[in-house]
């Protein structure tokens, strides 16, 4: 007969019980998992409300982005590219981590403050969201989806991406530096050789 210690036989029971606990909330992880929704057009415009501001319009316009006050063509500018296809990767595809409210507790989920997100495709309104404050946890956001009550959570940092102003989003155009040579000095002098 094999002697097992028993101080060998509780360490395997703790391990036996830890792999079945992983299994189990591995388990009810996948059926309670996030959706994904996504935006199978071209999105062209995005309208970002805030309260007290006029709204800011992303538009594209042949290859380029550019940005500015809704309803005043003399403020669009160039937009940022890089910044703009953030925006856009979170703008089409929406990770849904969980549920979070059905209704109330507006404030507390950050939408007595809310950003609004129009996007649109060829004219048409496509997604709208309500965006309140950033979770626990920066790369979590509360959103409304669509005009919804409910109130989600969702991955993503949306607050911070969209809570922006034509001077963030402006293109940055930096100056191209010039080598010696081409700013009409002279070349360095060469240091001196020991021998």
């Amino acid at each position: 007969m094999i002697r097992i210690a028993p101080r060998k036989i509780v360490l395997l029971s703790v391990i036996a019980l830890l792999a079945l606990l992983l299994a189990v909330q591995g388990l009810l992880d996948s059926r309670s998992g996030g959706r994904v929704l996504k935006t199978d057009v071209d999105i062209d415009l995005m309208v970002i409300g805030r309260e007290g501001v006029p709204a800011l319009e992303v538009r594209k316009s042949g290859d380029a982005w550019l940005v500015g006050e809704q309803g005043k063509a003399d403020t669009f500018v160039k937009a940022e590219q890089w910044t703009v296809d953030r925006m856009l990767s979170l703008a089409s595809t929406v990770k849904v981590l969980n549920p979070v409210s059905s209704s109330g507790n507006a404030e507390r989920f950050g939408f007595d403050t809310a950003l609004s997100l129009d996007i649109h495709s060829s004219g048409k309104k496509v997604r709208s969201l309500s965006i309140g404050k950033t979770a626990v946890t920066p790369s979590q956001s509360y959103v409304r989806l669509d005009g919804s009550s409910e109130i989600v959570l969702v991955s993503g940092d949306y607050r911070t991406v969209f809570d922006t102003n034509v001077e963030t989003l402006r293109e940055k155009e930096t100056e191209p530096v010039q080598g010696p040579e081409e700013a009409g000095s002279e070349p360095a002098p060469e240091a001196p050789t020991a021998q």
